[in-house]
């Protein structure tokens, strides 16, 4: 079992910017799944890890109507909290998403740019994904359309 959970960790998409990996996506209740099979005497977390902590944040709700990728299209509008703070961040908690930038544009735009890479990484990864991730890819596949080119 333990090697299978490795290997799914292995093979968790890498979310690449400007052509250099930034991060990957690993499900977190696998990944604690393994750090308690390496060291099972390791503390409990007093919540989940991938559970955020409460924040006190004050902004506003807006609904985006596209992700500004002429690639994908939304069949519903998107709410994210934009936080009023700098920088400004935009943020989606269905998504576990959030983008951040000097001004709201580009806060939206950094967001935007975040659920384009996570849509084409979790349908490149679809059939090995995790509870979590799963969770995620669900709600994209369901408000996330692709855009056939016009020849």
């Amino acid at each position: 079992m333990l090697e299978d959970e490795i290997t799914l960790l292995r093979e968790s998409p890498v979310v690449y910017q400007a052509g250099k990996p930034t991060s990957v996506m690993v499900d977190v209740a696998l990944f604690e799944r393994l750090l308690r099979s390496l060291d099972p005497d390791l503390p409990q977390a007093e919540r989940p890890i991938w559970q955020p902590a409460p924040v006190a944040a004050t902004g506003k709700v807006v609904a985006l109507q596209d992700l500004r990728d002429p690639k994908l299209r939304l069949t519903q509008p998107l709410y994210v909290l934009i936080e009023d703070r700098e920088p400004v961040i935009v943020s989606n908690v269905d998504l576990d998403i959030f983008g951040y930038g000097d001004t709201e544009d580009e806060a939206v735009q950094d967001f935007c740019e975040c659920v384009v890479e996570t849509y084409w990484d979790l349908k490149e990864a679809a059939d090995r994904l995790g509870p979590h991730l799963q969770r995620i890819w669900d709600f994209l596949d369901r408000i996330v359309q692709e855009v056939e080119p016009c020849n």
